[in-house]
C-alpha cells in the first residue's frame, strides 16, 4: 500500500540507501533514515532507561526524529526491524520498540518485523536476494570511500565524484535491478578513471574495523574513525 512509508533505519549511510533503493524495486514506499548524530542519539536516550544498547537507541531516536520533523501529520509509516532468538538483544528490539509507540501514543506508526527463524519472509520472493545485493554493495561501498579519503590525490574532489556515481547506482538499483551487474561496472571504471590515486591501492596500507554493523558502519557511532585516520 503506497499510503504506507516503510522507513529502514540507517546502519551505515551507503547499506542504509542502497537498501530502501532494493525495496522501491519490489513496489514499495521506503525511505532510508539518515545516519545518527547527536540529535537522534538523544532523542532515543530520552524515552531509554539508559541499560539499551546503543543500536536500539539509534533506532529510536532516528524514528522519533523522523516524526517530529515530519510536516504530514497524518502520514502512516512503518519502521522496518528484524527479530530473532538467541543470546542477543535483537529479538528485545521490536519489543522496547513497541513501548516506545505506545507509551508516547504515536498515531500511524507501526513496525515491519521480520523474523530471523523464517528466513526473514514476507516482502515476496525476490526480497532476499535484493537485499544481500544491496547490504554487500554497501559494505564495498563504504570501503571504496575510505580509500579515496585515503588514496586519491585530491579527496575532496575524489569524494564529490564519489557522490555523483553513487546517485547513478542507487536509482540503477531502484529502476533496474536485475542488470545491477553491468551498473557496478560502470561505476567502478568511472570511479578509476575520473578519480587520480596517489598509489596503487594493492601499495596502500589496510586497517580492518570490526565488530557489528553499527560498530563498522555507522561513521558517528566509531566516530568518524576511518576519516580521522
Amino acid at each position: 500500500d503506497k499510503r504506507v512509508k516503510l522507513l529502514i533505519p540507517s546502519m551505515g549511510e551507503l547499506n542504509a540507501e542502497m537498501f530502501a533503493a532494493a525495496i522501491r524495486s519490489l513496489g514499495y514506499n521506503c525511505e532510508a533514515l539518515p545516519p545518527s548524530n547527536s540529535e537522534i542519539i538523544k532523542l532515543g536516550k530520552s524515552v531509554a532507561t539508559g541499560k539499551e544498547c546503543l543500536p536500539v537507541i539509534i533506532l529510536a531516536g532516528a524514528l522519533l526524529n523522523y516524526l517530529f520533523k515530519s510536516n504530514n501529520k497524518d502520514e502512516r509509516v512503518a519502521l522496518f526491524n528484524v527479530q530473532g532468538a538467541g543470546n542477543c538483544r535483537l529479538g528485545q528490539y521490536p519489543v522496547f520498540l513497541k513501548q516506545v509507540i505506545n507509551n508516547l501514543r504515536l498515531r500511524n506508526v507501526a513496525q515491519a518485523t521480520l523474523m530471523n527463524e523464517d528466513g526473514f519472509a514476507g516482502f515476496g520472493p525476490n526480497f532476499a536476494k535484493r537485499g544481500i545485493q544491496a547490504i554487500i554493495i554497501g559494505d564495498i561501498l563504504e570501503d571504496i570511500r575510505s580509500a579515496i579519503l585515503t588514496n586519491a590525490k585530491s579527496p575532496t574532489k575524489g569524494i564529490e565524484i564519489f557522490y555523483q556515481e553513487l546517485k547513478k547506482l542507487i536509482l540503477a538499483m531502484e529502476k533496474d535491478p536485475e542488470n545491477i551487474d553491468d551498473y557496478l561496472k560502470e561505476f567502478a571504471t568511472n570511479i578509476r578513471t575520473k578519480i587520480p590515486a596517489k598509489r596503487n591501492i594493492e601499495d596502500s596500507k589496510f586497517i580492518a574495523l570490526l565488530g557489528e554493523i553499527y560498530v563498522r558502519r555507522d561513521l558517528f557511532t566509531h566516530r568518524f574513525l576511518n576519516e580521522r585516520l
